[in-house]
């Protein structure tokens, strides 16, 4: 949370006499200190203790209104349904190539850029595969259909006609 211009100078203020802003006592030499604003340690850590408390009771009391904070967003990649999109993609490239897929990477286009209008796929991967013959290659999927579709919806690879170690990944 931003501090104001006067609530900075009540701390500049305690600063320049050698005080804690938030305790008023001393804050000798060596001791533990916050650097920022020159507080006790405990003092300004203690602060951030009282405000994250009051945050609870405040979401606490907006839950017993029927209210439910938001959780927060999960990274790309990570959530249920991405992680679903992505075996079912792994999956369907290995059926195709008969290999096994390691270092599995999930990229996600960025939603101003996806579509036709860009002639950008929505979603991918990137990978590296064992050959039959041994070599271990990196290898690259696409998909033009979303997340939450190609983990509802059976998928299929198909290898790119100008492309080597690429499939394009869609629902059947």
């Amino acid at each position: 949370m931003a501090r104001s211009d006067q609530e900075w100078n009540g701390i500049y203020k305690h600063m320049d006499a050698g005080t804690c802003y938030v305790c008023g006592k001393p804050v000798k030499t060596g001791s533990a200190i916050y650097g920022l604003t020159g507080a006790h340690y405990d003092c300004e850590v203690g602060t951030g203790r009282a405000y994250e408390a009051a945050v609870i009771r405040i979401e606490d009391a907006l839950a017993n209104l029927g209210v439910v904070a938001q959780r927060p967003r999960v990274p790309e990649g990570k959530g249920k349904v991405a992680k679903k999109a992505i075996a079912k993609a792994v999956a369907a490239i290995e059926k195709e190539t008969g290999a096994k897929l390691t270092g599995v990477l999930f990229w996600n286009q960025k939603g101003n850029f996806r579509g036709p209008k860009w002639d950008l796929a929505r979603w991918g991967l990137q990978f590296s595969m064992q050959l039959p013959n041994g070599n271990i290659v990196r290898g690259s999927s696409h998909s033009w259909a979303t997340v939450t579709m190609c983990a509802n919806l059976p998928l299929q690879a198909h290898e790119e006609r100008d492309s080597l170690y690429s499939y394009n990944v869609e629902p059947q």
